[in-house]
């Protein structure tokens, strides 16, 4: 029949009971010792008691042997009593001995020895393994340093050289959004000055005289969606016209007389001076015969013709051929009425 054996309790509590079962071994073998030591000496004692009359005969006998001293029956005597000693502790060992072997064999204690030991095991070699793990690696890698150095290096430019288009095409990018940021808004305020240099430049040269830059004003009034530079083109054409409408007419002549033909001529001819041009517009109109030829001429100089006076030199001598009442810079109506009553002008009979 077997013996069912104990569940082990845990490791700690296993240690403690293995040195509180050593303690406790360890008090009873002393307790033991004393006790026995105690009985030899009461046993000695008694030994001595009673051999004490036959130790006079021992003595006697002893002397006629040939023991001629008393030291030498003392030295006897110590000497058996040390042997009968010496068994009785040499047994009282033993059985403490045994006692503590039976006891190691029982396999609950065996299992604790071996379970506190590994625990201390562990728990020593624990650090000692690491130390030498970690001293190990700090060596190698030491060791490595330059090989792992270079391959890194290696690798990271690797890497730098495939990803170097999108790294430029994200550099591009930036840059390109950046400028667009902070030098469109810059972009935006040229463009703003330069058109209002630009206005400013057709303005002055209207001023001046300008019938081309008068046409562009015209044109940008009725396009422009800006308030202010709308007003602003507005309110100087209106000045101009007014000038023009209102101011005094000065009738240009030549210095030196011209021929029919080379007034017609100066009449198509934008590059001639201005008071030449208006001198011929002037002198032709003086001659009833050249009333059909003329006002044909009229409708394309106060139409395109580069100069202001010019154009209202024109468009004061075509009210009086045609009876109409237009301003002197109306081209456009001028236009439409002279598509509608061209063809009565070309076939009435000449004066």
């Amino acid at each position: 029949m077997s013996s069912s054996i104990p569940p082990l309790p845990p490791p700690n509590d296993q240690t403690r009971e293995l040195l509180q079962f050593l303690r406790e071994e360890n008090a009873a073998n002393r307790t033991a010792v004393r006790e026995d030591a105690e009985a030899n000496r009461r046993l000695l004692l008694d030994t001595v008691r009673l051999i004490s009359i036959p130790a006079a005969v021992v003595i006697a006998v002893a002397a006629f042997f040939g023991i001629r001293s008393i030291s030498d029956l003392k030295e006897t005597l110590e000497a058996e009593a040390r042997r009968s000693t010496q068994v009785e502790i040499n047994k009282m060992q033993n059985e403490i001995q045994n006692r503590l072997s039976d006891q190691f064999k029982t396999p609950a204690l065996q299992q604790m020895v071996n379970d506190a030991a590994a625990s201390y095991t562990k728990s020593a070699a624990d650090p000692l393994i690491k130390q030498e793990v970690a001293t190990q690696v700090r060596t190698r890698v030491d060791a490595e340093k330059p090989t792992i150095v270079a391959a890194v290096t290696e690798q990271t430019k690797s890497a730098v050289n495939q990803m170097a288009p999108q790294i430029n095409e994200q550099v591009r990018d930036s840059v390109e959004a950046t400028v667009q940021t902070h030098v469109a808004p810059v972009v935006q305020t040229l463009s703003d000055i330069k058109a209002d240099a630009g206005l400013q430049d057709l303005i002055i040269r209207m001023d001046n005289d300008d019938a081309l830059a008068f046409d562009q004003l015209l044109s940008l009034s009725g396009q422009t969606t800006d308030l202010i530079k709308k007003n602003e083109i507005q309110g100087a054409l209106m000045e101009v016209i007014a000038t023009h409408q209102s101011g005094l007419q000065v009738v240009q002549t030549f210095n030196v007389p011209r021929s029919k033909e080379q007034m017609l001529a100066l009449l198509d001819n934008k590059a001639a001076y201005r008071t030449e041009r208006e001198a011929a517009v002037w002198a032709l109109s003086a001659l009833p015969e050249m009333r059909s030829t003329l006002l044909p001429k009229l409708v394309v100089m106060l139409t395109s013709d580069p100069s202001l006076s010019v154009r209202c030199t024109a468009a004061r001598q075509f009210d009086a051929y045609t009876n109409q009442g237009f301003g002197c810079l109306d081209k456009d109506n001028i236009n439409k009425w002279w598509a509608a009553n061209e063809a009565t002008f070309s076939n009435a009979p000449k004066p």
